[in-house]
Parts: C-alpha cells; structure tokens; sequence
C-alpha cells in the first residue's frame, strides 16, 4: 500500500527502510501489518554517519506522556499528551492530539505495584482552566484513566465485563439521559521516552457519566471492606467536613461545603436495621430495584466477590425528584472476576453464591456479609428472587449469553494479541508481575468455558428461587 510518511528530528534529513531512502512526506509502497518490527537508518546528507533504530508498528492508539516534575499520589502533577490514532477517532478526526494536563497515580493498595495506574485531567495551558476533549471516540470529558491491569493475568477482564455490563445494565432514567455509558480503549503508553506498557484508556465512571444532575446529583464510591462499605451499619458518624468517610469517597460533590452524606448514611442504617417488614415496605423507594436486580445477576455471574462492598458505586440521579433520595448502584475496578479472584486464584464455577465465594466463607477477613446480598438471600423482600429468575431468563440468551461473552473476549484478544502490544507489555514488565501473564489463547478458552458452565449453574440454582 502507498504510505505517506512524517518523521521530525534534529539534523535527520532521511531514514532508510531496505536500501530506500525516503525524505518526510514522501508517499511510499510499504507494507505495514501490526505486530511488525523494521530495521530503520536515519541518515543525515552532509555527515557520513548512520543511526539504527527499529519501527514497531502496533495495531492500536498510542499515547505518549512527558512528565518532567515526575508523578505523584493525590496531587496533580503537569505533563503533556500526545495522543495518536491512526483511525481519528479522536475530536472528530485528529490523526495527533496534543494536550497540555495534570496527572497523578491512581488507585489505592495499586499503587504497591510496579506498573501502575493514572488519571489525568485535560487543561488549556495559559490559563490552566480544565478542558474538554472526545478521545478515540469516547466521550468528551476531562477526566481520563490509564488502567494498568496489573492484577488481570489476560489484560481484558475489567474491557469483557464492563461491555456486558453496558449490554445488560439499563439506568432507570435512561430515557431521559441517553447517553449514560461507560467506556475503554486499550492502547501502548510511552512515559517519558521510554516504553512503559499496554493500558486501558478509559474514561471515569462520574456524575458526568452517569448524567446525574449537578443540582441534586450525588456519587459515593466504596474503596474499603469497612461495615459502612457493606452497608452493615455505622460505626461513627459521618461528618461532612471531608471528602472520605469510614471506606467511602464523596465523588460528586467534591467540594467541602458541598459535601452530603446524609443520604448514604440514611441508606445505610436502613438496610442495616429496618425490620423485615419496613425494609419489604420501602426497599423500592429507596433504591432502584431493577439496578439492585441486575448487580445481584451480575456479580454472582463473574464471581466478582471484589465488588460486594469495595468498588462499588452508589448513586443519587435527582435527589429533588422523590420523597425519599432514590440510589441506584453501578460496578468499577473488575479485574477480579471471569473464573478468578483478584489475585488470579481460580474460582470453581458451581460454587458460591449471594456472598460466599467458594473459596473462603467471606469476602475478607471480616465476619460481615454484604448487607444487600444478605437480605436478598434470607428475606427475599417482595418476591424479588423471583425477579431475578425472571430477569436472568430473560437476557441469558441474548445480552449475557455465552455467545455475547466470547465475540467481546476474542475482539479484545485479537486487540492486544495480533498488535504484539501484550508481548511487549511482557517483555517490559518481566520480572515484576506477581501473577504473571496468562497464554492468551489458553486463557481466552478458560474465560469462555468457565462463563458457560457459571450460566447453567446460576440458572439452576436461580431456578429454586
């Protein structure tokens, strides 16, 4: 195919391919294919002297960031993005995005790793204003993370499942907010010259992406195994004074003064002591029940015991719409699912459900359930076990069928696979990785047979609901 080929560099008026020298923005025949290394010469026209270095073509966006104050925790450190991506998915067809931003590591026990995490937040550099950009189709926000994957043994889990979340998971105001998905690209990061590994670019999931609204709206994450966190009760009392409180962050809003966690605390006392017969009463007004519905089938169907307590989100769409502030309750950070625990133990597909995970009797070292679960199993409020019998029989030959698992699991492994972008993540990171990585084909195998035999063993048992 004909190319046109850029290329910058003081003094480097030519690079040789083969015994082809080629001037910048010179259109060649060149065959490129992803995953293809090519011994490459820069050459300068007065100086006899060549330079040798190697061009490796890679299947998917490249992000290069220059952080010259270095990166830190919790403190937005500046830096510049280059962003490229041959298809123009990005702004509406921009081939190079640059960008001046802040950013810091992300994540919590995370950080104890070598490769890790970023977030980072787009800003105009003159008056260092936040700015908004749509990167590689996604939406148009600020906020971005670098996912670094480093627990996932396939490097596609936290992709799979979000995805079949999207396909599955309807917000109940989602006639009046569209638009309300979460979404992720992978692509190879370069960190200040240097190559630092396949990443997830994605962006966050917040009140933004969630379309709640700004006046009325309210975010708080779960980061911690604490009772709040399993909402099992209140072990001190929440003080607005702050952004985090006993294992929860007010993600939005952020800002003291703002800050509200009235209505998670009420929440939380509520499934935590109401009666049999109040919480049956007002479970439905207080939270979601569709979104509860679908949690319940989600998470027993990844074996995503991560996410019962910890990395949870619950949210408030318009506290001004009803008597009571209506919660609905979303997934983040699933890396630890698809027939494995986060630390890449594999799970027994017919073992576990509600709360006990097959493994261990808990999900930590505590002596707590979580509490949502728990209600569900032993009270069954309003029939909803039925309700979710119904509702697993509804999707599980369409959204959440095997078929709809594998076409997602194969897409991402051609992504990463074919690209050569997961060996040279490898080849980076040899050494490091606690759990290592996975043969991709033999792994991609596992995840689709372990999701075949978790469907028909959660069909029968949901069966006996």
């Amino acid at each position: 195919a004909k190319v046109k080929v850029e290329f910058g560099g003081i003094g480097v008026d030519f690079i040789k391919i083969g015994d082809k020298k080629i001037k910048s923005g010179e259109n060649i025949a060149l065959s490129l294919n992803p995953g293809q290394n090519i011994e490459m010469e820069a050459g300068n026209n007065t100086i006899d002297k060549i330079r040798s270095c190697r061009l490796i073509v890679t299947g998917v966006p490249v992000i290069e960031i220059s952080a010259p104050e270095g990166i830190e925790d919790e403190n937005k450190r500046p830096c510049d993005i280059v962003l490229t991506d041959p298809k123009r998915r990005t702004n509406n067809s921009v081939l190079r995005f640059e960008s001046y931003a802040g950013i810091e590591f992300r994540g919590a026990g995370a950080l104890r790793y070598a490769k890790k995490s970023f977030s980072f937040k787009l800003k105009n550099r003159q008056t260092n204003e936040n700015q908004d950009a749509k990167l590689l189709g996604l939406r148009e926000d600020q906020s971005w993370i670098l996912d670094a994957m480093w627990l996932d043994c396939s490097k596609m889990r936290n992709r799979v499942c979000f995805d079949l979340w999207n396909d599955f998971n309807t917000l109940y105001y989602s006639n009046t907010e569209p638009e309300a998905v979460n979404a992720t690209h992978p692509v190879e990061m370069i960190l200040d010259g240097a190559y630092h590994g396949l990443y997830i670019l994605s962006d966050r999931i917040d009140r933004k992406q969630l379309k709640m609204k700004k006046k009325g709206g309210y975010l708080y994450k779960g980061k911690e195994w604490t009772d709040e966190c399993k909402l099992q009760g209140i072990n001190t009392p929440y003080s607005n004074s702050k952004q985090a409180w006993q294992g929860f962050e007010s993600d939005y809003p952020d800002e003291v003064g703002e800050i509200e966690f009235k209505y998670l605390s009420d929440l939380i006392q509520f499934f935590a002591a109401a009666s049999k017969e109040e919480f049956a009463a007002q479970y439905e007004e207080r939270l979601d029940v569709s979104s509860l519905i679908d949690y319940f089938i989600f998470i027993n169907l990844l074996s995503a015991y991560d996410n019962t307590g910890r990395n949870v989100f619950w949210g408030i769409y318009n506290v001004n719409l009803t008597l009571l502030p209506k919660f609905i309750i979303q997934p983040w950070d699933l890396d630890g699912t698809l027939g494995r625990t986060w630390d890449a133990i594999k799970l027994d597909p017919k073992k576990g459900l509600g709360f006990d995970n097959g493994l261990i009797l808990r999900n930590d070292a505590g002596s707590k359930y979580f509490r949502p679960f728990e209600r569900i199993m032993n009270e069954n409020p309003n029939n909803i076990k039925r309700r979710i019998y119904e509702r697993l029989m509804a999707v599980k030959d369409n959204v959440l069928s095997p078929a709809n698992l594998a076409s997602k699991v194969d897409y991402y492994k051609r992504q990463i696979v074919e690209s050569g972008a997961l060996e040279r993540d490898r080849q980076r990171w040899t050494g490091y990785s606690m759990y290592g990585y996975a043969n991709p084909k033999e792994e991609a195998e596992y995840i689709k047979s372990w999701y075949i035999a978790r469907l028909k063993y959660l069909e029968t048992i949901f069966n006996d609901f």
